[in-house]
Order: structure tokens, then sequence, then C-alpha cells
């Protein structure tokens, strides 16, 4: 299912508005070929992987094995999570963080100034509530368990800037989705009520958010230009440094892209000097240190990472892994793996939260993705244990059926021989 939301969001992002933005401003012109290059070979990821490793439907279940292994939360998961929502809802109330449209200057000097713990209350909750969301939604738990935490999490929203993000609305449904199985996507929409209510909120608070945005327009034609086509181009950046002449075909080599990284360990005094001063993603070191702007924000994608570091052979590599991964991702949900292991959950999880949408930056996606696994595999040993359980569906059965008339055939065939 990852393919396809991604795949939409590359031809959006890199191909449709940067083609829309420029055909409505006459100064802008896009790099389209560089837009094509990486759909291109992102496609060439996804068949490499197929290839590779074709899926595997039936359940491989060894002659002593009496069932499969399956996660399943603790019970103190509940009070566990209670008990952080409740402390990051303090927190950011008491930051007016629930307001994250005050601007990025000041954004940046209230996280630059938190309390090491209160940051650590508010990036634990942030990485784990769709994780725990994932869990409870299609792991094995019972139903008073799933409404309770589903409660808790919808009800910690507004404390998460919601109300003024439609952005962020938009990730927790790519996350979410992403884990349904494409094959059974159609089933599951036309018999999974939790869908609908899913998405009826989703569509309400973007419809809610959109509208806010409108009254600050004073014509319905500026809105639709900066909140949707600008907004969705993610060339845009990229362009306006292709035109000072910092984009070529062999890259950069520019190391010194990699210095807003540091902001993403908080307990060093380096990585605190970066939140203060907004240098906090490779985005702003554009922004700030190359182009010499006072902007903290633009639009952009993950394209630009690996076109500016490396050139057209840096595009390649860099999208040819990202379609291999995504697609391996996919095989990892369809085969039903995802609860068999907690580094494979954490894995996946992990993964799923850095590049769930195209905008973010390339190297700072693969920074965030270590960053949430070294978070999220511990939190999944406290929160999850292990419990075998017969494999269920005509397949599984099958093939467990089919392990245990070989294992007796075999039995029978050693006894005959006996003397």
């Amino acid at each position: 299912m990852f393919r396809l939301i991604f795949m939409v969001q590359a031809l959006v992002y890199l191909l449709l508005m940067p083609a829309i933005h420029d055909y409505m401003d006459a100064v802008y012109r896009p790099p389209l070929l560089f837009s094509i290059v990486a759909v291109f070979f992102l496609s060439a990821g996804f068949v490499a992987a197929n290839y590779l490793h074709p899926i595997q439907r039936r359940i491989a279940i060894t002659p002593n094995q009496k069932g499969v292994l399956v996660l399943k939360p603790r019970r103190v998961v509940i009070f566990g999570i209670s008990l952080l929502a409740m402390l990051y809802a303090y927190v950011s109330f008491s930051n007016e963080l629930w307001n994250r449209r005050q601007g990025s200057e000041l954004m940046a000097e209230i996280y630059g100034n938190l309390p090491l713990i209160e940051l650590a209350i508010l990036r634990v909750y942030e990485i784990v509530f769709i994780p725990v969301a994932v869990i409870y939604l299609f792991g094995n738990v019972t139903q008073i368990s799933r409404f309770i935490i589903i409660s808790i999490l919808l009800a910690s929203l507004p404390f998460m800037g919601i109300e003024d993000s439609r952005g962020r609305i938009l990730v927790i449904a790519i996350c979410l989705l992403s884990f349904v199985k494409i094959d059974s996507f159609r089933e599951f929409f036309t018999k999974n009520i939790k869908i609908y209510g899913f998405m009826l909120f989703a569509i309400g608070a973007f419809l809610y958010v959109s509208a806010q945005r409108i009254a600050s327009y004073a014509r319905l034609e500026d809105y639709l230009f900066n909140e949707i086509i600008r907004r969705l181009d993610g060339l845009n950046l990229l362009s306006e440094l292709r035109d000072f002449g910092y984009i070529n075909l062999f890259g950069s080599f520019d190391f010194a892209m990699f210095g807003p990284l540091v902001s993403r360990i908080s307990f060093i005094e380096a990585g605190r000097i970066a939140k203060l001063e907004g240098l906090t993603s490779t985005k702003q070191y554009y922004l700030q240190s190359v182009l010499n702007t006072n902007r903290l924000d633009d639009s952009n994608s993950v394209i630009l990472d690996p076109l500016y570091f490396g050139g057209l052979a840096g595009l390649v590599i860099a999208f040819v892994a990202l379609g291999y991964f995504i697609a391996r991702f996919d095989r990892y949900v369809a085969e039903g793996k995802i609860f068999s292991s907690h580094s494979g959950l954490a894995a996946s999880l992990a993964f799923i939260t850095s590049f769930a949408t195209i905008e973010v930056d390339y190297f700072g996606a693969l920074t965030t993705f270590i960053q949430n696994f070294l978070i999220l595999f511990p939190s999944l040993l406290l929160m999850l244990y292990s419990q075998e359980r017969m494999p269920t569906g005509r397949e599984g059965r099958a093939a467990f059926n089919t392990a245990n008339d070989r294992h007796a055939s075999g039995t029978k065939s050693l006894t005959s021989r006996a003397p």
C-alpha cells in the first residue's frame, strides 16, 4: 500500500504541481527532467525489490513448531500511554505548543529553551504515537483496550498542533493506511467500520484547518496558489538553488550540509544551539547558509538532498534505494510479518514514520529513522510480549497441516523401518 501512496505523492509533488506552478508563474522554470529521473528510478527500486524478494504468501512452519509467534501489548501499556499522554498535554499547553502557527522563529526559540525532560516527553510521545496506534488498530488486542487507547490518542491530538496543521493530519493518515495490505484494501475498506470513522475525522479536521486558512486571503485564487500549488511543489527550493548555480550534474559534495543534523542530539550543547538558531535541517541550511536568506521554511521534497550533494548519480542511487525499501516494507506487511518480531516491527515503524511524506529532507529522514529505531526498539521490548498462536486463514492452516502430515509420514516411515 505504501508504494501506491508514495508514488502518488511523487507524481503530485515532483511533476503535477511544479508543472501547474510553471504555467501560473511566468518567471518560474522547475527542472522537471530531474523529477522524471527520480520517478523512473523510484519505480526501478520497486521492480528490483519485487524481483529479488518474491512474496511468500504461505506461512512457513516446521514439523516441530506448534504455532507462530505474535506480539501482543502488555496490560501496563494502557496505564503508561495514559500517563505519557497527560504529561504531553501538560507540557504542550504550558508552553503554548498546541498552537504551532506562531512562526518558525518563535517555535525554534521555544524548543531550544525547553528543559531536557520536557523535550524528552514531547519527542517520545510524538514518536510512539503512530506505533501505538498501529499496534492497537491492527494488532491482536481486545476491543475494550483498543477503544481506550484510540480514545486517549484522539484526545491528545489538539495538543500536537493538529488544529493548525494539515500536514500532521496527512502524516497520521499515511502511516496508518500504509499498514493495510494492498490486496485486501478493498475488503478492509468495505467491511471495516474503523476506517470510515478515521476518514471522517481526518477529512473534517482537514476542511476545518483549510477554512481557517481561506479566511486570511482576499481571493480564492490566492489561497489556491499559495496554499495548494506552491505548497505542494516539491521543486520550489530546488529551482531556486538551480537558478543561483548551486545545482549541477556532478554534485557539490558539500559536507557542511550535514551540520544541522546535530540538532537531533538534544543532550549536547551544539544541538541546543542549533535549535536556538533555527538551523535544524538541511533545508534550513540551504535557506540560511547557501542562499543567505532569513527564511526558515519553504516547500521542499526528498529530491533535493541527494541531488545537491551527489548530483545525478546521487539522485539515482537515493531513489533506487528508497523505492527498494518501500517495496520491501510492503512485502513485510503483505506477508503478515509485522507483529512477528520486535526488531522487525521497530524497523517498519521507524521507516514509515521517517519517510511517510515526500516533503521530508532525505538525509534528515535517514537520521530520523535511526533516532526512531533506537527509541522504538527498547520501547517495544517493554510494551510487547511474544505469544504462540495457531496460524489462521486457509493458507496458514494448509501450510500447518501439510507440515504435520509430512511429520507424521516421516515418523511412520521411520517406525516401519525399525527392526
